[in-house]
């Protein structure tokens, strides 16, 4: 594609006969170094949209309008105050250079008549709009570019206005005759096409081509290999051709390769017969589909290579997983005694003295923990232990402390959250009553610290610093639940990520995570930097873990189903798709309205969901767990020598965030 200094002439000739003594009634600036004027003339109501962005710049007649930012730049400003009302008087192109003068007329703020000059320059990178005085001085540009940007020339206000020096060595085509640009060309060791562009201004190596072609010369062969006659009959091709241009005979088309734009011209390309050429009558609507179109290619192909990318990325991780879990299956065959150990963790709940105390309390404690879920924290402080050397018999203790501590917390949330399922079944307070439900969830706490207290294989000061861990986890976790019933309580939608991160690592991270892996690492005989590493990998994988918690309640598999599906939005439960939402989406009262209803209808609760969708919170949320995972591994594998244990723990990590996949 080429915007080169024939298609500008093309573009000249259409705003000439269409825009020429039309009063500018409207200025506006919806991209960054982009204008839109609307125009009201003699031929009727015309928007002209120019642009100087580096990437894409263009000038075409447009019939669609865009939307303006609320408070317009300084750039749109500065010419509002000068020009608005003003009258384009004259439309020109200095030579054949990539540049459009606009002469407006206007009157001052003292009814004088006064004359100033808009510029675009069309030059790639270069492109920039400037506004000037009649006598040449910049009163202002799109693009400021101070000495230290450029030393050869200055755009700012005051400065005087010079043509770019892009071309002082090139040739104006419209001034020379067939004899003339022969001699041009021979005296350039080149190839035919670019000692045709290099030798003058305005021709691009399209067009260039295009006269190599109808003089029926290979345009990538060099001027020397062709004789006088036939250079001569190259020069008369470019004549015709500007010919043409000087007496507006253009032709304007686009080049396609099936449905996918290949080149504009404002000349006939009779280089591509092997593809579909469509001819226009207008520059401006050549340019608009062009663009259009080629960015819808560009679009697709962007997002194919970003797919194929995300597609390669899958599967290394999923050939990594793989290899892992075949390790583990080999591994599996020990699982007899990994169930023995799973099972220890029942063994800490203490039998009634009288018959009712178990069917009041210690049954009920013992059902709901024998119907346990995955028990990742118990299985975590075990690796732990493992993984800095120690005896895993030393974490049993530890591990169903903090395994029974979360049945507490469980059986105390069901109860705040007024929750129906867990685990696929009736939650306690359902079966049992509220009351005994809340002395099953009391029970569980109270055995917690004494599991450890009572532990042979530990040593007394080991006992009490195991113990202290416990005591801080569980205050931690009970200040992340005072946020998260608090904010509910009192209809706070006004939480931030951060405010939810603070509750999230409070109330999940440190019991989830940290506390298990510090405390497995501490009666392992770990180092303190091991211990506190390992403390620090479970934060950010116990964050992760509340983050995929949430979203499977909202767009999870059939699994979380089994659970309150979506229950976390009829108890209006600030999680963090939720405060990203409500901070990014357009239908933040709609989604607050969801949110304060206690709603249960699945229609309107698939709403809620496509709100938050559509605000792109739950990728948010889904890329924010899988960036602390990515980061917790890095940092893992340098604190810990390699081993089965440490694998174990990185594929725990993986399983954390990718429940939903």
């Amino acid at each position: 594609m080429a915007l080169d200094g024939i298609v500008i002439s093309n573009i000249v000739a259409e705003l000439n006969s269409t825009i020429l003594n039309s009063k500018i009634s409207k200025i506006a600036e919806p991209e960054a170094d982009e204008l839109l004027l609307t125009l009201k003339g003699p031929n009727g109501s015309f928007r002209l949209s120019m642009s100087a962005s580096a990437s894409l710049p263009f000038i075409y007649l447009t019939p669609t309008n865009k939307v303006s930012p609320l408070t317009a730049p300084t750039f749109c400003m500065v010419l509002r105050k000068h020009i608005a009302n003003g009258r384009i008087t004259k439309i020109y192109q200095p030579g054949m250079e990539r540049i459009i003068n606009f002469e407006i007329e206007h009157l001052n703020e003292m009814g004088d008549l006064c004359h100033k000059v808009l510029i675009i320059e069309l030059m790639g990178k270069y492109s920039n709009i400037i506004f000037t005085n009649s006598d040449g001085t910049i009163i202002d540009s799109a693009k400021r570019i101070p000495a230290s940007v450029s030393s050869v020339r200055e755009v700012l206000p005051g400065r005087a206005y010079t043509i770019p020096a892009t071309q002082e060595d090139k040739y104006n085509p419209l001034t020379v005759d067939s004899k003339q640009f022969v001699d041009i060309i021979s005296a350039k060791p080149l190839t035919v096409s670019k000692a045709i562009y290099s030798s003058f201004s305005g021709i691009s190596p399209l067009v260039a081509n295009e006269l190599a072609h109808r003089a029926g010369l290979d345009a990538d062969s060099p001027v020397a290999a062709y004789s006088h006659d036939e250079l001569l009959h190259l020069g008369s091709n470019f004549t015709w051709m500007m010919e043409d241009i000087k007496n507006n005979r253009f032709t304007p088309n686009i080049v396609r390769d099936g449905n996918e734009p290949k080149e504009f011209s404002s000349i006939e390309l009779t280089q591509y017969s092997d593809l579909t050429v469509t001819k226009y009558e207008s520059i401006s609507e050549v340019l608009e589909l062009y663009y259009s179109e080629r960015n819808t290619y560009t679009r697709i192909r962007q997002k194919s290579a970003d797919l194929r990318k995300h597609v390669n990325t899958l599967l290394e991780r999923n050939q990594k997983k793989y290899s892992l879990q075949m390790k583990q299956l080999k591994d599996s065959e020990k699982r007899e005694k990994y169930k023995v150990y799973g099972e220890l963790i029942n063994a800490f709940i203490p039998r009634g003295s009288h018959p009712d105390m178990d069917k009041y309390l210690y049954a009920p404690l013992m059902k709901y923990s024998q119907n346990g879920g995955k028990r990742h924290r118990p299985l975590i402080c075990v690796a732990a232990c493992a993984a800095v050397g120690g005896d895993i018999r030393r974490a049993f203790s530890a591990a169903a402390a903090i395994e029974h501590f979360h049945t507490a917390a469980l059986i105390h949330d069901d109860i705040a959250d007024e929750a129906s399922l867990r685990r696929g079944e009736p939650c306690m307070h359902l079966t049992q009553g509220e009351g005994l439900a809340i002395n099953a969830g009391d029970l569980a706490l109270s055995i917690v610290n004494g599991i450890v207290m009572r532990d042979p294989l530990l040593s007394d000061s080991m006992k009490v610093r195991v113990a202290i861990e416990l005591v801080s986890m569980a205050q931690s976790t009970v200040e992340g639940q005072a946020l998260d019933i608090g904010w509910a309580r009192d209809d706070r939608y006004d939480i931030t990520p951060e405010d939810y991160l603070v509750m999230a690592t409070h109330k999940t991270a440190h019991y989830s995570g940290a506390v298990p892996l510090a405390v497995g690492a501490m009666v392992g005989g770990g180092t303190e930097e091991q211990v506190e590493a390992l403390r620090a990998y479970g934060l950010d994988t116990g964050l992760a873990f509340q983050i995929q918690d949430d979203l499977l309640n909202l767009v999870g598999t059939k699994e979380a189903k089994e659970k309150d599906y979506r229950s976390d939005i009829t108890e209006g439960k600030r999680t963090l798709v939720v405060v990203h939402a409500l901070q990014n989406t357009t239908k933040r009262e709609r989604l607050v309205e969801i949110l304060s209803s206690k709603e249960t209808d699945p229609a309107i609760l698939e709403e809620a969901v496509s709100i938050m969708r559509e605000a792109g919170s739950i990728d948010y949320a889904r890329a924010y767990a899988e960036k602390l995972t990515a980061n917790a591994q890095e940092r893992l594998a340098k604190i810990l020598p390699e081993s089965k244990m440490r694998d174990l723990l990185a594929s725990m990590a993986d399983w954390f965030v990718d429940r939903l996949k």
